[in-house]
């Protein structure tokens, strides 16, 4: 077997468990490699850290040296790309439905947890209702938030403060044209 054909099934199975752990058959399974192959390239990844065997189990799961080697990276994703798949994963499990007796400004959320248990919470006024509206400081962090993977934050805080006098501004097409430009 070549060096690269090797590098590329160690991250094959490395792939593997991204989804939690998995026996040598599993990750065998999931990568298309005979099962002694895969529990040898296990046994390496496990020599080097980059895997480990959960305690008083068969199954393996990524290892300590995998946080190691990526505690440098830094995701230039934005954070929705990021949270996509789990967010994805998550609307799956959700059921929404519609109670008349709930008013607009109204939230109510009812979450079964895996045991059974049932925890609900309910707000009367929700931030942003005009019974309770946002601040200019949850305005600031509520733009800065939505803004960050389209513009700079200096850019975004010349934008807010734009807003804040755009009655002084010869147009309001000022504000729309510093928010493009920077």
């Amino acid at each position: 077997m070549s060096r690269v054909q090797s590098i590329e099934r160690a991250f094959a199975v490395l792939g593997a468990l991204t989804d939690g752990p998995a026996g040598v058959t599993d990750v065998a399974g999931r990568v298309g490699l005979p099962k002694s192959t895969a529990a040898r390239m296990l046994e390496s990844l496990q020599r080097e850290g980059a895997v480990e065997q959960v305690p008083g189990e068969t199954r393996y799961r990524l290892g300590p040296r995998i946080v190691t080697l990526s505690a440098g990276l830094r995701d230039t994703r934005g954070l929705v790309a990021i949270a996509h798949p789990t967010l994805v994963a998550l609307a799956k499990r959700v059921t929404a439905t519609v109670d008349a007796s709930i008013r607009e400004e109204q939230v109510q959320a009812s979450i079964t947890l895996r045991d059974g248990r049932t925890v609900r919470k309910r707000i009367e006024h929700a931030v942003g209702s005009l019974e309770r509206p946002m601040s200019d400081a949850d305005l600031d962090a509520k733009f800065l938030g939505l803004s960050r993977d389209v513009m700079p934050e200096a850019q975004a805080r010349r934008t807010i403060e734009l807003c804040r006098r755009i009655d002084a501004l010869p147009s309001a097409g000022d504000v729309a044209a510093a928010a493009r430009r920077g």
